[in-house]
Parts: structure tokens; C-alpha cells; sequence
């Protein structure tokens, strides 16, 4: 499977799961052009990260990743003012190793946290989430 592929079922299981933890993912859709007619002419914005994680403490915005996969520059420029801002930008990474198999990896700020699961991931989120508008 493509890594492309691997990133997209990665983000379709946080949209499925996010609803048993009493959350919900918003996905956003990426830009497409029209028609053929328009190819080259209809340069639209590319999307600012992949989607928006409801929780009860606030919304996170979410970036999904597979593997070692790097930010683009206009997503890395939108971490950037969003943790400048109020920090809820996350990078939420799917990975498969040879010693520790499948596991899930939360890059938020300048920290990285590791987990086995993706449920416990997002309960990260959602917890760091409450304490930083604790913190505001």
C-alpha cells in the first residue's frame, strides 16, 4: 500500500474511533479542480492541515502522517503561527517498526509522545488540551 494510502486509513480510523471516545474528527477535504478545462488556471490554496479533532476541552488541529513522512512547508508555516498562537497543532504519526510493530507517534510543540494505540493518542490530545486552557 501506498504511503498515501496508509496515511489516508490512518485519518479514516481516527474519524471512526473519535466518536467512542466521545469525540469528532472534521475532516478537510482536499482541493480538486473542476474540470480539465480549468486545469491550469484553477491553482487553489492547498488545505492547512488534514482536519479538526472536537473534544470536549476544545478543537485541535490535526495532521495525519505515516512513517517518517515531514510536514510541507505551508504545513510547517501553519504549525508554526498556530503554536505561536495557542498551541493546538498536532502531528499524529502512524508507524511500523521491526521492534515495536505498529505504534502511533503524537508530535505536539516541540515534544514527542509515543503510544500503542491510536485511542490512547487521542486521549493525549484531548488532555493536553485541557490543560492548556487551564493554562490560559
Amino acid at each position: 500500500m501506498k504511503r498515501q494510502n496508509r496515511e489516508k486509513a490512518f485519518e479514516t480510523a481516527i474519524e471512526k474511533f473519535a466518536p467512542f471516545i466521545k469525540m469528532i474528527y472534521f475532516k478537510i477535504p482536499d482541493t480538486h479542480m473542476i474540470n480539465k478545462k480549468n486545469r491550469y488556471q484553477n491553482r487553489e490554496a492547498k488545505r492547512p492541515f488534514d482536519g479538526v479533532l472536537v473534544t470536549k476541552y476544545g478543537n485541535a488541529l490535526i495532521e495525519c502522517k505515516f512513517q517518517n513522512n515531514k510536514l510541507m512547508p505551508h504545513q510547517l508555516a501553519n504549525k508554526e503561527v498556530t503554536d505561536k498562537l495557542n498551541r493546538t497543532f498536532f502531528v499524529l504519526t502512524e508507524k511500523i517498526n521491526k521492534t515495536k510493530g505498529l505504534h502511533y507517534v503524537c508530535q505536539h510543540v516541540e515534544t514527542k509522545h509515543e503510544f500503542k494505540d491510536s485511542i490512547e493518542m487521542l486521549r493525549f490530545v484531548e488532555n493536553v488540551l485541557k490543560l492548556e486552557k487551564i493554562e490560559l
